[in-house]
């Protein structure tokens, strides 16, 4: 919260600034997940790669990619939630529409059959999207036995 003001100043009120605000907390998630899964390849998988000749693009497709795909879905997964989040908390701030705005106006006038209705749209959008994500990992991971 402490850095909004600094995406409002640089984005403007619209929704530029909101979305910036949700990026910045999704893509560090991604990032080390990422970076984790590329660093968990077993050496010997390198050293065959190489020793059967394969150039650095190859080694990259063949061997650290497959691996890198179970921890890059990890992240996606992590930091789409952290991306819903600080939208939700960048339009519940600086927003004069969308869901944080409403979800402010419902609970300063005390009207929860709205707000439930709200919460329960956050939770199918969040729900889908989930499902997408899942969906992807198992087209691109389809040879993990899990």
């Amino acid at each position: 919260m402490t850095i909004l003001p600094l995406f409002i100043l640089y984005f403007g009120i619209g929704p530029a600034s909101k979305i910036a605000y949700g990026v910045s907390h999704g893509i560090f998630p991604i990032i080390v997940n990422v970076v984790a899964g590329a660093q968990n390849v077993k050496p010997i998988l390198m050293l065959s790669a190489r020793s059967m000749g394969a150039s650095r693009r190859q080694i990259f497709r063949w061997v650290i990619l497959p691996h890198m795909m179970p921890s890059f879905f990890t992240g996606m997964r992590l930091g789409m939630t952290a991306v819903l989040l600080g939208v939700l908390l960048a339009e519940l701030y600086v927003s004069s529409a969308g869901i944080g705005y409403f979800t402010r106006r419902f609970t300063e006038s005390f009207d929860p059959t709205k707000l439930f209705g709200l919460v329960a749209v956050i939770a199918a959008i969040v729900i889908a999207l989930n499902e997408i994500v899942r969906r992807a990992e198992l087209r691109f991971a389809r040879w993990r036995s899990d």
